[in-house]
């Protein structure tokens, strides 16, 4: 903070109230001392800065404020005096004046531990005044500038904590990950229909292009009841996009293709609600409405309606079932249904990490006969329970296996329907220790394949991300 610098708007004014109130300070100090006093005194500007730490250190609070509202006077940019009128402002119970305070000495800090400490008391007057989002923020900031691996952890729970009370919750998550099928193309130029002896060409557009692939996924809840209630109800908002840009390779074999032709997006509202039926278990129940884009046009409206269930079984144990019902109707007024329900089991080895299990089945029926389809699902997630070196690690398998008993080529019907069979390995690898405002930067490396009847839809992908996820 800078202790000195240009003294600005009415000078001698602010100097005049320094010096009155050093002097008070002084014979108060002499009063108690013994020490003899003079009728008249002159202080400069910084004999009153001494005069307003002497006054903090020994205790007199309400003369620390004085003191420091005189010097800002004579110098608004006095980072010190911001600093001592916060302090002293929130131990008087003015906590709207702590806080500005406590702003301005954030701004005109000039060492981290500086900073820290002018967040940390913005932080907590923002949330004795009942601003909880502005105090996460000031979290946020504080933990770029935190002294200490402990000071971090104790930002990082307080985070959470007011994140339970808060009912206003943002999340915001972007990616940029390079591919080498953006757009689901299969790896073949020919199409081979199992127990069917004509082979098709397929357009350049339909086999694999490379290129890069960027998007966002914002939500938001707000919760409608009081935290900690027996049952929560919230809403829910959600704006997703994934855009594409291809390689020059790819422009190259698809010169008709555009950027655009493979961008997806969807939004979405949701009123959701969660009952404890104890201190185990809980059940959710929710709505949800919506749209989604591809190609930059309009592609479906949708309700959907949740359901979900949850109990600890034992200390490390979760159990739960999940599902939806989602009613589509596309822009030709055509309506499908979507039904998928899932069974996960979770388990944490203080060892080894936390081991996520889940099964899917998932039945999609379409006015479209040839996009009917059911399919079944297992995934398997590992979080080890330790860093590894100086990253964090999630790993990922899945495999799927999709039935459409109704799917045509053109006016071929494919013997038995198509059948596709998929397996999909991801991994994330987070930076802790490269964090801003306590976001870190996160690699995934993924790659998934899928062999059908229909060789279309033999695709390979592999794919390397960067994105940005909350630490905490």
């Amino acid at each position: 903070m800078r202790a000195g610098g240009p003294v600005r708007g009415r000078r001698s004014a602010g100097l005049l109230a320094a010096a009155v109130l050093a002097v008070f300070a002084t014979a108060a100090t002499a009063a108690e001392t013994g020490a003899p006093t003079t009728g008249r005194l002159s202080f400069s500007l910084p004999q009153a800065r001494a005069a307003m730490h002497r006054s903090g250190r020994e205790g007199n609070i309400a003369l620390a404020r004085k003191l420091a509202l005189a010097v800002i006077e004579a110098n608004p940019e006095d980072g010190e005096a911001q600093y001592v009128l916060a302090q002293s402002a929130r131990r008087l119970n003015r906590p709207a004046e702590a806080y500005r305070a406590a702003t301005a000495a954030y701004r005109l800090a000039e060492t981290d531990l500086q900073r820290f400490q002018s967040a940390q008391i913005a932080a907590t007057t923002a949330y004795e005044t009942s601003r909880l989002t502005m105090a996460q923020l000031w979290l946020r900031r504080g933990y770029d500038a935190a002294p200490t691996g402990a000071s971090r952890t104790a930002i990082a729970r307080d985070f959470r904590r007011l994140r339970r009370i808060n009912p206003l919750l943002l999340e915001l998550s972007f990616h940029l990950s390079p591919s080498s099928n953006v757009n689901n193309g299969s790896d073949d130029s020919l199409n081979y229909i199992d127990g069917v002896p004509l082979v098709g060409l397929l357009s350049p557009s339909a086999q694999a292009l490379s290129g890069l692939e960027y998007g966002s996924d914002i939500r938001g809840r707000y919760r409608l009841t009081p935290p900690g209630a027996r049952t929560e109800l919230s809403l829910h908002g959600r704006y997703y996009f994934r855009k594409v840009r291809l390689s020059s390779e790819a422009r190259e074999a698809a010169p008709t293709a555009r950027n655009g032709d493979f961008a997806f997006s969807v939004a979405e509202m949701a009123l959701r609600g969660r009952h404890a039926l104890g201190e185990r278990s809980a059940v959710s129940l929710g709505l949800a409405a919506g749209k989604a884009w591809y190609g930059g046009e309009p592609n479906f409206d949708f309700g959907r309606l949740e359901a979900g269930w949850q109990v600890a079984a034992g200390e490390r144990t979760r159990l739960g079932l999940r599902g939806f019902g989602e009613l589509r109707r596309d822009t030709a007024d055509r309506d499908s249904q979507v039904l998928q329900a899932s069974v996960f089991a979770r388990h944490f080895m203080p060892t080894l990490g936390t081991f996520t299990t889940t099964l899917s089945l998932r039945d999609h029926d379409s006015a479209l006969s040839i996009y009917s389809s059911r399919s079944v699902s297992a995934r398997v997630e590992w979080q080890p329970a330790k860093q590894v070196g100086p990253v964090t690690l999630d790993l990922a398998l899945e495999s799927t296996y999709s039935d459409y008993p109704d799917f045509r080529v053109g006016i071929i019907s494919v013997p038995g329907g198509r059948q596709d069979r998929s397996l999909a390995a991801s991994m994330n690898l987070g930076f802790p220790d490269v964090s801003y405002r306590g976001f870190i930067p996160e690699l995934a490396v993924a790659a998934s394949r899928t062999r059908s009847n229909v060789s279309r839809f033999d695709t390979t992908e592999l794919s390397l991300g960067l994105g940005i996820r909350s630490a905490f």
